[in-house]
């Protein structure tokens, strides 16, 4: 990088400030937020790298598409095993580079991926098979008929973020392949160990050369990537750096799938119980130390429960133990990087200014990133921590007077990606969600639809656009082609040339159908059909 790297001191370490990140002759240098030591080094690739990579992925393609698709699941499912059998240095892995507990990565990386190969492999011939389209009898009357395939794109690339490293590099990859792309991971400055490990993993399923491989750097990097010559980008990161995305891919005309960030409102009602309600908050807010897309961000609680839930929710905060993820006893680890922590400590201080209250939390630890999850209330939407995505340990709470206000204020936001309501009665909660603008709502829980790979999951506005998961997700990587065949094929179409008076009053009549006329002027036009059918342009 040419701009100079400024550098904080935390025991005898050097660390750079805005990213945990450094380049250092040509590799990038993975830190553990936790301890601020090195995890390892990765070779940064150049635009000629990526270049390479783009001409090799496409060569692989013709044969990696003609693999039976039948072929093409039985060599991924492969994957299980090897991912099993390295659960323990994964999640390790996964740990020391985000900085998350262990049983996170665990529960929320590696068990989803194992997950989604189970449900792709089993799902993808059906997903991706040729349909038939509804029946339209001017189509039988003109002798046609039709179906729908699905092939793939060509070279997808795949650019994943640093939150959920494992599970984005895996997630749209696995769909990709299966349909029959050829893929190059991008995966995050931030977290390259976690990339270099999943290219580890399918160098040992021996798919042809150029099937998968894996590219190392920063934006700049990802720029290229996206310039290449790649026929479809799934990026999943912030919308800041989404709007680069697109601009960049403008320039091809290169399609795009993108999973942005989101505000997501979780809606406590009267009747939620509390205890449960408070303790399931709490985990929302704040797993991965709350830099999750889909954390909740803003609660707005009923104002006849408001004072003895945020109790509930402060004890429970106040009882969440942090610590380096490798230790087992660990409930929250710290921010994976100092320009987040910037962005937290920014939001707090900006709301506390504004007359907000912190209840609990709050601060910061002399060592690592790690920052005390907190807790406020006397926020309003003037505040950057009600609009912006925060991406840390930070719940906001607002007592609402009702259901009415609670919906108002959840749909007040550019994001729209999940939402959650807390309620006992689940035909009312269920109403409430369908009022709520967002991709996913969960009862009595949050954002779990993110691990259900047979369900879409996305969002709308700054949240992104298309699907990952599912058959909606699948089918971001193909693209539908229509073959139309003909039932008569001996016979001259009656609107080729040469065109005379009857073929105009044959279609003429035909008009009539597509309309809402009354039933005798449909009787008259089949009279005026026959008289004005040309038999002799048939043969």
């Amino acid at each position: 990088m040419s701009e100079p790297e400024v550098v904080i001191k935390a025991s005898s370490i050097s660390f750079p400030r805005d990213r945990k990140i450094s380049f250092t002759n040509g590799e990038l240098i993975s830190y553990d937020p936790a301890t601020l030591q090195e995890n390892g080094r990765v070779k940064v690739s150049s635009e000629e790298d990526v270049q390479v990579a783009v001409a090799h992925a496409h060569q692989a393609f013709p044969l990696w598409s003609s693999i039976p698709l039948g072929e093409r699941i039985s060599n991924l499912k492969r994957l299980s095993n090897l991912i099993y059998d390295d659960v323990e240095e994964i999640a390790a892995l996964v740990s020391r580079e985000c900085g998350k507990p262990k049983i996170e990565a665990l529960t929320s990386e590696i068990l989803p991926v194992l997950n989604m190969i189970s449900v792709y492999t089993s799902q993808a011939e059906k997903w991706l098979a040729a349909e038939k389209p509804p029946f339209f009898w001017l189509a039988w009357l003109l002798g046609k008929s039709a179906k729908i395939t699905y092939k793939p794109f060509g070279v997808v690339g795949v650019i994943t973020p640093w939150n959920y490293p494992f599970y984005y590099d895996f997630g749209p990859a696995l769909m990709a392949l299966l349909a029959g792309n050829t893929v190059i991971l991008k995966p995050s400055e931030y977290t390259p160990l976690v990339g270099k490990k999943a290219q580890e993993l399918f160098a040992k399923l021996n798919l042809p050369p150029g099937t998968f491989q894996v590219i190392h750097g920063a934006g700049d990097v990802g720029q290229a990537l996206i310039r290449a010559r790649v026929d479809k980008i799934a990026f999943t990161g912030s919308p800041k750096t989404a709007r680069a995305v697109l601009a960049t891919a403008a320039e091809r005309l290169t399609p795009v799938v993108m999973e942005l960030g989101g505000k997501d409102a979780a809606i406590v009602l009267e009747d939620a119980p509390l205890e449960t309600t408070a303790a399931g908050v709490a985990w929302a807010g704040l797993t991965s130390a709350g830099q999750v897309c889909a954390s909740v961000e803003r609660v707005y609680v009923s104002e006849k429960i408001a004072k003895p839930f945020i109790d509930r929710l402060v004890n429970n905060v106040q009882g969440l133990r942090m610590g380096q993820g490798l230790d087992p006893e660990v409930d929250m680890g710290p921010l994976t990087n100092e320009r987040q922590l910037e962005i937290v400590k920014g939001h707090l201080r900006q709301a506390v200014e504004h007359g907000a209250q912190v209840l609990t939390g709050g601060k910061t630890k002399d060592q690592g990133l790690f920052f005390e999850p907190a807790v406020l209330v006397g926020v309003d939407r003037s505040m950057s921590l009600m609009r912006e995505e925060t991406f840390g340990p930070a719940l906001p709470v607002v007592a609402v007077k009702d259901e009415e206000e609670a919906v108002r204020l959840a749909n007040d936001s550019s994001f729209g990606l999940t939402a959650s309501v807390w309620s006992l009665n689940r035909e009312r909660a269920e109403k409430v969600a369908q009022r709520l603008r967002a991709g996913a709502v969960t009862i009595n829980d949050h954002a779990v639809s993110a691990g259900l790979p047979n369900m879409p999951w996305g969002g709308i506005g700054e949240s992104g656009f298309g699907r990952i998961h599912g058959r909606q997700g699948m089918q971001e990587f193909v693209y539908p082609s229509v073959i139309v065949g003909e039932r008569f094929p001996r016979w001259k179409r009656l609107w080729w040339y040469p065109y005379n008076q009857k073929s105009y009053q044959f279609f003429r009549s035909l008009l009539v159908f597509l309309t809402n006329k009354p039933l005798l002027d449909k009787i008259r036009a089949i009279s005026h059909l026959w008289r004005n059918l040309d038999l002799r342009r048939l043969h």
